[in-house]
């Protein structure tokens, strides 16, 4: 669920009629999109609900880059800790493998 500042009206978020679970949600830098985690997997939507899409990667906590082209996150679900990927799912990099592994590191910009 969405709640607007300026009319203080709750808005749930759908893609196609239904419901969306998210965790992890995140705001891109121009406020356009949502980025969360949901069943494992990061996905991104636009704030209206449209254009749902898979980054097909696995992933906890993601984070926007300042410029909203990357996203960090906590790929331990891959056992690999660390990535980064593009806003488009492509240029998917291992940043780092922290030990012990299953850490909460929580990325951020």
């Amino acid at each position: 669920m969405l709640l607007s500042p300026a009319t203080h009206r709750v808005h749930q978020l759908t893609y196609r009629g239904a419901s969306v679970d998210a965790l992890g949600l995140a705001w891109s830098p121009d406020s356009r999109k949502l980025m969360f985690n949901h069943s494992g997997k990061i996905y991104v939507i636009d704030a209206d609900g449209t254009h749902l899409r898979s980054l097909a990667r696995y992933g906890d906590d993601p984070s926007w880059s300042p410029d909203g082209k990357w996203i960090v996150f906590d790929a331990t679900a891959s056992n690999e800790n660390l990535a980064e990927v593009r806003s488009d799912g492509s240029g998917y990099h291992l940043i780092t493998r922290l030990t012990p592994k299953w850490l909460n590191i929580q990325p951020d910009w």
